[in-house]
């Protein structure tokens, strides 16, 4: 069968509705396909100068020229080639179109140009393909979809790039030549060239007539629409840009070439001032956002089109949601929580980072909370962001592992780039929050197996970021004996909560238990040494037992709960771990 049979038997299946709504003019398309199977089996094996020169198809290629609008006749006799093999679904290397026309490697220059040709003009597309043994790359040539099309429905203007209804459907537009560049339907040249095109094709939408003025390299305006597009969809502020270069660049030396440009902020859309970093001050971040004048560019000037922040990693909780607490402390641990309370007034803040950078010293606020269990460190974290109106972004340092290969590192980096981007969503910088960071701040071990692996990478990514960090992070734990001497120096303020002494455990009883007389209070202060956390378990307690047994609130029914509060680690400091010898 022909290929203009094959074709008609396909459109016979059609139906008559169909047939009118594409209007399809059959007869035409007939001629076209016929023309192209012609030169097709005239120019099989046979050289091409001889193809040049055979007078029996003059009349299929000037058909064919005619309808694409095709000067070179060379063009017309190679596009051929590719429209066949695209009807039958088969891409081509370079080696099948030599041997095509009689393995004639005299013509491999000539035929090189002219497919560089029509991959300009947009009639036909590229990809790479790898052989899976060799690790070789190939590439693949295939007809253009819209020149099949064109063909099949004896339509020149279906040659054209379709018009977006909106800025929002080109965007879509892009990602999907993302996606398959992703996929590796297309190379990075006929991504290029698409974008190019449907480009050229919308300049009336604002946006694009905007953008087109800074005479961006078609490269970096892909970057840039396919940034936006991300922006949009997945209603974010900032981006990490590494993994959009991977998916534009199909060479591995380009995506580094462009991780460069970014790291030394010689990109043009940096230089054009169209995107920044989430975080200007921090040089190793890929995160991006839009620029104030990108983002009016690109949302035309409408401020509710402005994307909210939505965490995937970390859990918000903003300051409004915190009590007024009176908290009460050791001395010593008063003059130091004193202290770091001041630096992160958002004034004396923002004075003394402003100081640092000049000074050329980082301004990371990095603070470690450490001792025994109840005694406040979360609960001051929080008092500290009401006083600061500031929101915490909370991180639950065990909940970032995953057991697939690779997510837990990449869980943690996410947590970082969303902290950047909450930095610059909020008004007031956030406080990153690492709750109980015992499971990740631990000592590195010699990595025998997986896990090990894990958590080594994960305190490597920690060091890191905090090496480098820029703004409030706050870590808290109790097991302090435990963290590796690495993060020592990371941490700039190291507070440590002891066990409240017998006058601050008076002052927490007497707020708890009002009921209760100066000297009971100091009796139970005196006899049992418990945490503020303690205290607030017995008061809880207390409160239950009233309701259900309707009893008077006593000294003895309170220390009677001391007791029961205080038998687990009674039981702990006498247990004997193990097996006792015979």
């Amino acid at each position: 069968m022909c290929l203009s049979e094959a074709i008609l038997f396909d459109v016979a299946f059609k139906s008559d509705a169909q047939l009118k709504n594409n209007c399809m003019n059959i007869t035409k398309a007939n001629q076209l396909l016929k023309a192209c199977d012609v030169i097709y089996r005239s120019s099989h094996e046979t050289n091409l100068t001889d193809v040049l020169i055979d007078e029996t198809i003059a009349e299929s290629i000037n058909v064919v020229s005619s309808f694409l609008g095709i000067e070179n006749k060379l063009e017309t006799i190679v596009l051929s080639y590719f429209v066949h093999g695209g009807l039958m679904e088969c891409g081509q290397t370079m080696e099948s179109v030599v041997a095509h026309f009689a393995g004639d490697i005299t013509c491999y220059a000539e035929i090189v140009q002219v497919i560089d040709n029509l991959l300009k003009n947009r009639l036909m597309m590229s990809k790479q393909f790898i052989r899976k043994r060799s690790q070789t790359t190939r590439r693949v040539l295939h007809a253009h979809p819209r020149l099949l099309e064109a063909i099949i429905h004896a339509d020149a203007q279906l040659l054209k790039a379709p018009k977006a209804e909106s800025f929002l459907s080109f965007l879509e537009e892009i990602t999907s030549l993302i996606s398959s560049r992703k996929k590796d339907d297309i190379d990075s040249y006929s991504l290029f060239r698409e974008v190019e095109t449907i480009v050229h094709h919308n300049i009336d939408l604002a946006q694009i007539k905007s953008i087109t003025h800074y005479k961006l390299p078609i490269e970096e305006e892909t970057i840039f629409w396919g940034f936006c597009a991300e922006v949009i969809n997945r209603n974010k502020q900032a981006i990490e840009l590494d993994s959009l270069l991977e998916e534009i660049f199909d060479e591995p030396g380009d995506h580094y070439v462009y991780r460069k440009k970014l790291r030394n902020k010689t990109l043009k859309i940096m230089e054009c001032e169209l995107v920044e970093r989430a975080n200007k001050d921090n040089g190793f971040a890929h995160t991006l956002q839009l620029t104030k004048e990108a983002s009016n560019i690109v949302y035309a000037g409408n401020a509710n089109t402005k994307t909210e922040f939505e965490p995937t990693i970390c859990k918000v909780i903003n300051y409004n949601e915190f009590e007024q607490e009176e908290l009460f402390y050791n001395e010593k641990e008063w003059e130091q929580l004193q202290f770091v309370e001041k630096f992160i007034e958002q004034n004396e803040y923002n004075r003394i980072t402003q100081s640092l950078k000049e000074k050329g010293l980082n301004k990371g606020l990095t603070i470690l909370l450490h001792g025994c269990a109840g005694t406040g460190k979360t609960a001051t974290v929080k008092q500290w962001a009401k006083a600061t109106k500031r929101n915490i972004l909370m991180v639950e340092a065990d909940k970032i592992k995953s057991p697939w290969i690779g997510e837990s590192e990449q869980n943690l980096q996410q947590v970082f780039a969303e902290y950047e981007e909450a930095s610059n969503y909020y008004e007031h910088k956030p406080i990153l929050l690492f709750n109980e960071a015992d499971a990740i701040l631990g000592k590195r071990m010699e990595a025998s197996r997986g896990v090990e692996q894990m958590l080594n990478a994960m305190q490597n990514i920690l060091l890191q970021r905090l090496e480098d960090f820029e703004g409030i992070f706050i870590a808290t734990t109790n097991l302090v004996k435990h963290l590796d001497l690495a993060f020592d120096r990371r941490f700039l303020y190291k507070v440590e909560f002891q066990k409240p002494d017998k006058l601050v455990r008076s002052q927490i009883l007497k707020k708890a238990f009002e009921q209760l007389n100066e000297e009971d209070i100091l009796t139970i202060a005196n006899k049992h040494e418990l945490t503020g956390g303690q205290i607030m378990n017995i008061r809880k307690k207390l409160l239950v037992k009233q309701l259900l047994l309707n009893i008077a609130v006593t000294k003895t029914t309170i220390e009677q709960l001391c007791i029961e509060e205080l038998s687990l680690r009674s039981n702990e400091q006498t247990r004997v771990i193990g097996f006792k010898a015979a």
